[in-house]
């Protein structure tokens, strides 16, 4: 479940809440009004609801939670812990009338703390996502869809994801498109589950479209760039001075690990290119 049905899911859910103490409330606090049959009917019915919703809610985030690989900030700590104490509390109310009548007098208390905790539980997800949503910042959750590809999503993802292991300014030299695939795609098979599926389309639409030169303009994508700055660093790439020889050899042994990236007939550009730049790198020393 997205961010935006458990949003309306839990303020729904609220409400019910709300009715039914309201309700009791009337029942309670007015014994000189006449209690009326269906009053007890829409509070049992807002308390069902409330408590078939919260089943929902439960099911869906004990999944993400179980999925949650990464430490849990303090916000989601509270959020897990207020959560899993309302079943308790439920499952005490509703045996109260059946197992133990003597506690009876002891219900609405109960149901108002149930409703106060159940406020804190949701306030914590709630306001947060109510907050990214007026501020129109991209609200970052565990659920396995992202939506459609959207460049703010796209760079609050690289940022979220990629910082951790990557300095951003080696991550966001320009890169062709399909050495951006190529990139993200390793990746997320080595980041996994840091990186979902559905976040690195995320972040592939964003680098590509921001980070990847455009047909026909003047920056058009370097032999380097094309068959080497995708997998590795120009001061890695640069570390010694080679002859032109000694690149051909290492330009020969990367077309045998990497035939798809190096492959035969660009073999001796690839190396003029090599030898060029390492002259320009020299010289700039």
């Amino acid at each position: 479940m997205t961010p935006l049905p458990s949003a309306i899911l839990t303020s729904v859910f609220l409400l019910c809440g709300v009715a039914a103490t309201v309700i009791m409330l009337g029942r309670l606090g007015r014994p000189e009004s006449q209690s009326t049959s269906r009053q007890l009917f829409w509070h049992r019915l807002s308390g069902w609801v409330f408590s078939a919703l919260f089943l929902v809610l439960f099911v869906t985030m004990f999944v993400r939670f179980y999925s949650f690989w990464e430490e849990h900030p303090a916000r989601i700590v509270f959020h897990y812990t207020t959560a899993f104490a309302i079943p308790l509390l439920l499952l005490l109310k509703i045996a109260i009338p059946g197992k133990y009548p003597g506690f009876r007098k002891h219900l609405f208390p109960l149901g108002v703390f149930v409703l106060l905790l159940s406020f804190l539980t949701a306030g914590s997800g709630l306001a947060h996502y109510f907050v990214r949503m007026t501020q129109q910042k991209p609200y970052l959750s565990h659920a396995p869809d992202k939506g459609e590809p959207d460049l703010a999503m796209g760079k609050e993802l690289l940022i979220e994801r990629c910082s951790t292991c990557h300095l951003l300014e080696t991550v966001l030299r320009p890169r062709p498109a399909h050495n951006w695939e190529k990139v993200v795609e390793e990746m997320t098979m080595i980041a996994w589950p840091r990186i979902r599926p559905d976040e690195a389309t995320q972040i592939l639409f964003y680098l590509t479209e921001t980070r990847s030169p455009k047909a026909g303009s003047a920056a058009a994508p370097t032999e380097l760039e094309t068959h080497c700055l995708s997998c590795h660093e120009p001061g890695e790439i640069f570390a010694k001075q080679r002859t032109r020889q000694e690149w051909d050899a290492v330009v020969r042994a990367m077309a045998d690990i990497a035939p798809e990236k190096v492959p035969v007939d660009q073999h001796d550009r690839i190396v003029d290119a090599l030898v060029e730049a390492q002259s320009k790198a020299a010289a700039g020393r």
